[in-house]
């Protein structure tokens, strides 16, 4: 059951992030979907003259759903330790960690692969943060639900 429950909130958290990202993508005309980013920073990472640009390549999906789950693996352990994410106020402190450590892995991936065209740092990492937050209430709610 409890794997179910992960899956629940995986699935939901990504997608409610992902809507959110895409909203405020289309609003800003900035690239701020992570799936898009990780497939143009695969681009960038190969050596061939010709790159596929394919910016809803699965490789990308698979990558960002896989973090996601992990995050919600983290997060349920979080959750059951009932001090640690046991109301909303730490289920949003726990999304602002997130997104710090969201923040730190794509510095670390745009300075090896360099930033893909039409990404600003400083929005790209705001909403980064209120993305995770909202991955984060997701996933509580999710849990809360069930238990």
């Amino acid at each position: 059951m409890d794997l179910l429950i992960v899956l629940l909130a995986t699935g939901s958290a990504t997608m409610v992030m992902t809507i959110f990202s895409h909203i405020l993508s289309w609003y800003t005309d900035y690239v701020f979907n992570e799936a898009h980013l990780l497939n143009l920073l695969f681009d960038n990472a190969k050596e061939s003259i010709k790159r596929r640009k394919n910016i809803n390549h699965i490789n990308g999906w698979l990558v960002h759903i896989a973090i996601g789950l992990g995050m919600a693996i983290g997060l349920y352990f979080a959750f059951l330790t009932a001090s640690l994410m046991n109301n909303l106020l730490k289920a949003i402190a726990w999304g602002i960690l997130a997104g710090g450590l969201g923040i730190i892995g794509w510095m670390l991936l745009f300075n090896v692969y360099g930033k893909p065209e039409k990404t600003s740092l400083k929005p790209f990492f705001v909403q980064l943060v209120f993305a995770h937050i909202l991955f984060t209430l997701v996933c509580f709610a999710v849990f809360k639900f069930f238990h």
